[in-house]
């Protein structure tokens, strides 16, 4: 046992000399190096790390830096050890990591984000689209931007090729779905017809379905039980700029009220007379009525049920349903009130309710409603007489309840499907109420100032004369640009090159390229064509497009044409060099006539300047207080509409009542106007693009028919104006019906005014005006095709406090509680409507 014991602590003292043996050869062949090195034993050769890799007791997430930057420098020696000796250990680093990233996924993306590392992705085609449509760039622009991302190594967005496909995908361009062309319109109420430009879709329910398809298949559609399973469409129009619109909405998808979510429907550069809407919008009527007649609409072959809604402002609304307007005998839509029952209320409420022990009742003398079936009748009664006396009869709005003109879309069965104009309504009450502030102060300075009034006639009358001039301006550079059309196509035509739009053999002047345009199918196209009395035999010759010998339009088709010579006759013209040198005299005198209008615009601007100014001098103290009230509170009045405000300026003035009216001294005036401005805040508040509850929606009818036998009470003078009728009588009827008012307003239609402006300056360099209409109706439609959410941006909020410069507060809003539709100052407490 003991020999056992011997033997075994003998053995153990050998091999620890062998280990120190070995030790101290390993030392000597190393040295100071760290490099691993093989040292040869009996068997085979063996590797050794000198290397003290400590066991840690506290994970990475937990050690201090000095701990993080040791561990990483024995992290780096390991690399150095195990690296190959022909690879560098940065190369074989990155080829292990990619390797063991790629197979761990899991590991990958938590361990970047961790690290707040950001890696440049490449767009998809979509992405990038996304982005073209957010920063309203051309395509231009965008091969700029790759480039220049490029020349950097960051190859971020997609070929021309992808772009070009996936834009095509988003648009409704083909032939056989849009119509774009030329037609005889008016520019201006008064002006002759001219050959405007327009677009219309051809098929309304093809491309309805077509959008409708794009949002299901992104998922940015939204269900609520109001909806009914049902498909809510919006038709309507407005005239902003110098383009009028007719466009749709589908209510159902996100952010249905946004310029985003508008689609264009039908447009042209002209005014929106009854007479231009019914030439462009008319062949709608069929397409809607057949719609309205079925009330179902099939999307992946799963039939659902429509409802369609016609929006818009007042003036648009009227035309669309052959009404006279708001200034006729029945001023109304939606029932037979008579406008000498809003002019004289005595102090009578003016309300379909009254309150009767507590409770809202009908009242049994309130004005009839208007059906469809009465509709139906003045428009019968309407045609007879206009049959009967002829067309140029003058139609008296008493006869028909001011229906004076057939509809110019179909009627819907239920007239609650015409939706109130919640947007201009609150437009029209603040500054209509407004202005009596103003006049209010007015008649305060009144005794302080001598010929302030006088000096703001003058004012309005220059402002009237400016606007006039500007609008001359603008007719003739519209002239000077068709002539410039004219004249570019005649010398590309001298030039032997294809001129879109112009190719035809059977005018008999030099350059023309018209083709199939004989003299039989002038009524079919919209082309002009004058007769010489010397050269015109037979039936195809001796014709002429006016444009081409240096006529008008309204010039060849006077009663001096009828003896017309041409100028091959008279020998004015021998050669195409002729006819462009006659177009370039032309040219010439429209920019002549440009340069006069741009210097009387400038002279007029000038004196409305200057009588600004003096205006400006001479208001009273109580006037330029309420003017820098405005400027204090962020309300900027608009120069060239009757200085009238914006919807946000809306509702900061009522969000500012008590404020704007500490100008004016205590008095039964300045008290009934600052309880007019809270019950409209109350209401307006409740005109949210959403639906509401049952209790928001008798809170808004409440306040309505408050409101209604409020007003008259205070302001037993005033005429109840035909908005405050809507406000207070049919707000509330569409509300308990429809459950919203904000969701089917006007908002998206007014906006995308700003958005087509945008578009249009990004091509203002193309001068034919189809071409034209055709990029910008592309461009909008690739934005409307968009997921909304993809691009929108939040709003910039205000962070300084509103009343800063009357108490120096620097306060900065938050949102009083989740979910509110209020913002209070931090500091003092202030409270503004977002």
């Amino acid at each position: 046992m003991q020999t056992n014991e011997i033997n075994r602590l003998k053995a153990a003292n050998t091999n620890l000399h062998q280990m120190k043996d070995t030790t101290y050869k390993m030392t000597r062949n190393i040295g100071p190096t760290l490099q691993a090195q093989q040292i040869r034993n009996k068997t085979r050769p063996t590797t050794f790390l000198p290397i003290a890799l400590p066991h840690h007791n506290n994970p990475s997430s937990k050690a201090s830096r000095q701990t993080l930057r040791r561990r990483g420098e024995q992290l780096n020696e390991v690399l150095n050890v195990i690296s190959a000796r022909t690879n560098p250990t940065a190369t074989d680093l990155i080829q292990t990591l990619a390797a063991f990233l790629r197979h761990h996924p899991d590991i990958a993306i938590p361990a970047c984000k961790s690290a707040k590392i950001r890696f440049a992705t490449e767009f998809d085609a979509k992405d990038a689209v996304d982005l073209k449509v957010l920063l309203r760039l051309p395509m231009t622009r965008m091969r700029d931007l790759r480039r220049f991302l490029s020349k950097r190594g960051v190859k971020l967005l997609p070929s021309d090729k992808h772009l070009y496909k996936e834009m095509s995908d988003r648009q409704y361009q083909a032939d056989d779905m849009v119509e774009v062309g030329v037609m005889d319109l008016k520019k201006t109420t008064h002006a002759a017809e001219t050959s405007i430009a327009f677009f219309r879709i051809r098929s309304l329910e093809d491309y309805i379905v077509s959008h409708i398809e794009k949002q299901m298949k992104m998922d940015n559609v939204r269900s609520h039980d109001n909806f009914n399973k049902e498909i809510w469409i919006k038709i309507g129009g407005d005239k902003g700029g110098t383009s009028t619109k007719l466009a749709f909405q589908y209510v159902n998808q996100h952010n249905s009220n946004s310029s985003a979510a508008t689609n264009i429907l039908a447009m042209f550069e002209a005014c929106d007379t009854y007479s231009n809407m019914e030439n462009v919008f008319g062949n709608f009527y069929t397409q809607l009525a057949e719609l309205q007649r079925r009330k179902t609409l099939t999307i992946n072959r799963v039939v659902y049920p429509l409802r369609i809604f016609y929006f818009g402002d007042t003036e648009f609304l009227c035309k669309t349903f052959g009404h006279m307007g708001p200034s006729s005998s029945y001023p109304c839509l939606w029932c037979k009130i008579q406008l000498k029952n809003l002019r004289n209320t005595n102090g009578q409420p003016h309300c379909p309710m009254t309150l009767k022990d507590n409770k809202w009742v009908k009242n049994d003398n309130w004005a009839e409603s208007r059906t469809f079936e009465d509709y139906q009748q003045d428009l019968a009664n309407l045609v007879a007489e206009e049959e009967d006396e002829g067309q140029n009869v003058r139609i008296s709005g008493k006869d028909h309840h001011s229906i004076s003109k057939r509809p110019l879309l179909p009627l819907p069965s239920d007239l609650l499907q015409i939706v109130p104009p919640s947007l201009h309504i609150l437009l029209g009450l603040v500054v209509r109420h407004f202005k009596q502030i103003e006049d209010k102060c007015r008649q305060l300075d009144k005794g302080n100032v001598q010929g302030a009034e006088q000096l703001e006639r003058s004012w309005n009358s220059n402002s009237q004369i400016a606007k006039q001039a500007e609008l001359d301006l603008r007719e003739a550079k519209d002239a000077l640009e068709d002539e410039l059309d004219i004249l570019s196509s005649l010398q590309q035509a001298a030039n032997g090159r294809v001129v879109r739009g112009l190719t035809n053999d059977a005018c008999c002047m030099p350059l023309c390229k018209l083709r199939n345009c004989t003299p039989q199918e002038v009524d079919k196209k919209n082309v002009s064509w004058i007769r010489c009395i010397e050269c015109g035999e037979g039936q195809t010759k001796g014709w002429f497009h006016s444009y081409c010998v240096g006529l008008s339009k309204e010039e060849s088709e006077s009663d001096d044409m009828d003896e017309f010579v041409c100028p091959i006759c008279t020998n004015e013209v021998s050669g195409p060099n002729d006819v462009i040198s006659l177009q370039e005299e032309r040219v010439n005198a429209h920019k002549a006539l440009v340069r006069d209008k741009e210097e009387d615009y400038s002279k007029k601007k000038k004196v409305l300047d200057a009588t600004y100014d003096d205006v400006v001098e001479r208001r009273g103290n109580f006037e330029k207080t309420l003017n820098d009230t405005l400027k204090k509170i962020g309300v900027q009045r608009q120069a060239y509409h009757s200085q009238c405000f914006v919807g946000n300026h809306c509702k900061i003035i009522l969000a500012n009542t008590e404020v704007l009216l500490d100008v004016l001294p205590n008095s039964d005036f300045k008290c009934n106007m600052i309880g007019l401005f809270k019950r409209l805040r109350a209401i307006f508040k409740l005109f949210k693009s959403d639906f509401l509850s049952d209790a928001e929606v008798r809170a808004l009818c409440v306040r309505c028919w408050e409101l209604g036998t409020w007003f008259p009470r205070k302001f037993p003078t005033d005429s109840i104006p035909p908005k405050m009728h809507m406000l207070v009588c049919h707000i509330p009827e569409f509300v308990q019906k429809w459950k919203t008012v904000g969701l089917l307003s006007e908002h998206g239609l007014e906006s995308i005014h700003k958005d087509i402006n945008s578009i249009e300056r990004i091509y203002c360099t193309v001068r034919e005006s189809q071409e034209k209409m055709r990029l910008v109706i592309g461009n909008h439609q690739q934005r409307s095709a968009t997921n909304a959410a993809a691009i929108q941006v939040s709003p910039k909020e205000k962070k300084t406090c509103y009343t800063f410069e009357k108490t120096g507060c620097k306060g900065r809003y938050k949102l009083r509680f989740k979910g509110s539709e209020e913002r209070v100052c931090g500091k003092c407490a202030h409270v503004i409507s977002i």
